[in-house]
């Protein structure tokens, strides 16, 4: 059984930092490639297999991070401007690794 979206409306990466504190910390941030802050992102369950609903991918979304993970990475650097923390997040989710 699939679960339903969290947040089924498309929203930027700059609008979802902002609202990274209010979101649950199991769901999961797909994003349309290619990723940029004011691309289409939206935030959803994971499927009790730990897949991404195929609605959201038959939308053209993708795996970018779980909200846990976003939250931990963004905490290593909490006095960043909200540009720097996006831009934090868009290095982290494409190479798996912090910005020298």
């Amino acid at each position: 059984m699939e679960r339903k979206l969290v947040k089924p409306e498309p929203v930027t990466l700059t609008e979802l930092v902002g609202r990274l504190p209010s979101l649950d910390d199991d769901a999961v941030i797909c994003g349309r490639k290619p990723w940029v802050a004011e691309g289409e992102f939206v935030v959803v369950s994971f499927n009790e297999d730990y897949s991404i609903p195929l609605e959201v991918q038959d939308l053209g979304y993708v795996y970018f991070l779980e909200v846990s993970l976003a939250r931990d990475v963004l905490s290593s650097r909490q006095d960043e401007p909200l540009n720097a923390a996006v831009d934090l997040l868009l290095y982290y989710a494409e190479w798996d690794a912090y910005p020298e």
